[in-house]
């Protein structure tokens, strides 16, 4: 593995993603971006990794122009997040 394509555990790229995403990220790009995709091909086993997905699909899916799509997926981030957890 290479620095920008570190071996990620599902925990250490959430950590990653959520410590940099509001952050500049031109030093930590190759990283940043190697786990967003580790996060967006992740199948998720439980509520608690369905709506961390769910978090990096609200800032990185392109918004519909009256905004239905971030408003559906805000939603559905709120329901994953009040499941009982497994």
């Amino acid at each position: 593995m290479t620095k920008s394509d570190p071996q990620w555990t599902f925990e250490s790229a959430v950590a990653f993603w959520r410590e940099w995403s509001a952050q500049d990220l031109e030093p930590v790009w190759e990283r940043f971006e190697s786990a967003e995709k580790f996060l967006l091909k992740w199948q998720p086993a439980t509520p608690g990794e369905a709506g961390a997905m769910l978090d990096v699909l609200l800032q990185t899916v392109a918004s519909r122009s009256d905004g239905c799509d971030q408003t559906a997926l805000a939603h559905l981030r709120r329901y994953v997040g009040d499941l009982p957890k497994v």
